[in-house]
């Protein structure tokens, strides 16, 4: 391109594509101090350096023109002199070296990913910096990463940003995601596309429609770990062809980069859970140790005070009282572990009948009613049903264990205010009875609260009044509200108390 006083003079057919103008007579109207493209990607600026220095300038632009094609230019101008030295014309040699810098900021990119492994604390984090990486090329403003399960059929969504929508996880069945792991290929879909996918039946409507949407398979070793996809909700164009490829070739590197941070990860959390069984294992064989050795001190000393001469009646009957009260909290210990191994090899399961659960909750009230008034502690009970419709079928034996380990539970770590046991039919499908036991207790951290239910575990291992127990009760009345068809939780607020609650069906029997 040859210019004199910044009008194109003469110009090749080159720069007639990269202008994007429609022939060289169009293009020689143009004036560079003057065209809105160029002044705005500052070659405007460059060419008077030029002219008022009389000096060849070399330099890149990022330049978009009025029809909005973005490319990167490399260009050269030359001051032309006449014989007194003056500039009379500016020779302009321009490339396109988009393609060429895109390719470097490909590998760039790559480069910087397999090194963020390292670098990065977690998969979040790495995710979150594989985005910023890719939106130096391509549109991330709604921007998702999803690692798919095989045996559950699922995707879990380790990353999402978005601007309409928000998800943790997703079942992967009639999703666009679901669609590029089993055609194991990437997809750019567009509004047209997207329909056709809908009517034929291959995907279904999940999250805010968008206009084109754009997803890659990662995968190792041939196999699809997850899909790394971007969408636009504004722009019909934002993702074209030339995208689709860059992710296919980026991805491989993106998937081993996901693959290692996540067995890092992995390893990590089975590193920390074989600590924390370790500490638990000491802990639970304390527990055990101090456990047995209590009532057996009790059986053996009481027993031998039971030998000595001129005993009194009275006496007599205070020492064997106290050796069935420890031999009961032996038998108790016992039956806790014979049923914990039964629930671990899978030889126990729930066995129905007639139950009537309002002379449950009667029981186990007046049984704990005596010991709560000593303790000043207000017992409170809500039946929700009537005889007549309080007759269920269910497994009795575990219910009843459950409740009798909730209540006991909440009397034990109750030291004052009230203890309510209780239930309620779940409305509105009145499919489900729920039952609770709520008490003023000392309450359960948050962090333990999940834990609690496990074998072995207690709300606090290092408290003293964690020693009142094996840690066994709350995993098996778990085990035995799932054997039942139901589910277990617990809401605590520490220092203030807890309320247990779980589940079973309602199975009325009709009188």
């Amino acid at each position: 391109m040859a210019t004199k006083n910044g009008e194109i003079i003469d110009a090749n057919h080159a720069l007639l594509e990269i202008l994007g103008s429609p022939s060289i007579e169009a293009t020689k109207a143009i004036n560079v101090l003057k065209f809105p493209p160029l002044v705005q990607n500052s070659y405007a600026d460059k060419f008077n350096q030029c002219v008022k220095g009389g000096i060849t300038i070399e330099f890149e632009m990022d330049y978009k023109s009025k029809w909005e094609k973005k490319t990167t230019l490399h260009s050269f101008l030359v001051p032309l002199k006449d014989i007194e030295g003056n500039v009379s014309n500016v020779y302009t040699l321009i490339e396109d070296i988009t393609e060429r810098k895109r390719s470097e900021r490909i590998q760039n990119i790559i480069f910087k990913i397999s090194n963020a492994v390292n670098a990065t604390e977690n998969l979040e984090q790495l995710i979150s910096f594989t985005r910023h990486e890719l939106g130096k090329i391509i549109d991330t403003s709604n921007f998702y990463l999803a690692l798919y399960d095989e045996q559950t059929n699922s995707l879990s969504l380790p990353f999402f940003k978005d601007s309409f929508d928000n998800f943790d996880s997703f079942p992967a069945e009639k999703t666009i995601t679901h669609y590029v792991i089993k055609q194991q290929k990437s997809l750019l879909a567009d509004t047209k596309v997207i329909r056709a996918l809908l009517d034929s039946g291959e995907v279904g409507r999940f999250g805010t429609d968008c206009l084109i949407w754009l997803g890659v398979p990662l995968k190792v070793n041939e196999r699809i770990i997850g899909v790394l996809a971007v969408q636009s909700y504004t722009d019909e164009h934002a993702f074209a062809e030339s995208d689709q490829k860059m992710l296919e070739f980026i991805s491989d590197q993106i998937s081993v980069a996901i693959y290692r941070k996540k067995a890092e990860e992995d390893l990590k959390e089975a590193k920390e859970k074989a600590e924390e069984s370790d500490r638990l294992k000491s802990a639970f064989l304390a527990n055990m140790s101090h456990e047995i050795r209590t009532p057996m001190n009790g059986i053996l000393g009481f027993s031998d005070l039971l030998k000595q001469p001129g005993l009194s009646g009275e006496e007599r009957r205070t020492f064997i009282d106290v050796i069935e009260r420890a031999g009961q909290r032996m038998l108790s210990i016992i039956n806790d572990i014979v049923d914990i191994s039964k629930i671990e090899s899978g030889q126990m399961s729930a066995v129905y009948s007639k139950v009537n659960i309002n002379d449950q909750l009667n029981f186990i009230f007046d049984f704990f009613k005596t010991e709560s008034s000593k303790k000043g502690i207000e017992l409170q009970m809500n039946l929700a049903l009537s005889n007549d419709e309080a007759t269920i079928f269910v497994d009795g034996d575990k219910l009843y264990a459950v409740l009798m380990n909730l209540t006991k539970n909440a009397s034990k770590y109750t030291r004052h205010g009230r203890i309510e046991i209780g239930y309620s039919l779940k409305e509105p499908s009145k499919e489900f009875l729920e039952f609770y036991v709520k008490d003023t207790g000392i309450g359960i951290k948050n962090e333990r609260q999940d834990a609690i239910f496990e074998r072995f575990i207690q709300a606090d291992i290092n408290d003293k009044m964690a020693l009142q127990g094996a840690g066994l009760g709350l995993a098996i009345s778990k085990a035995f509200v799932e054997m039942m068809g139901g589910k277990i939780g617990v809401e605590s607020d520490f220092g203030k108390g807890s309320t247990f609650y779980f589940t079973i069906p309602y199975q009325q029997v009709k009188a």
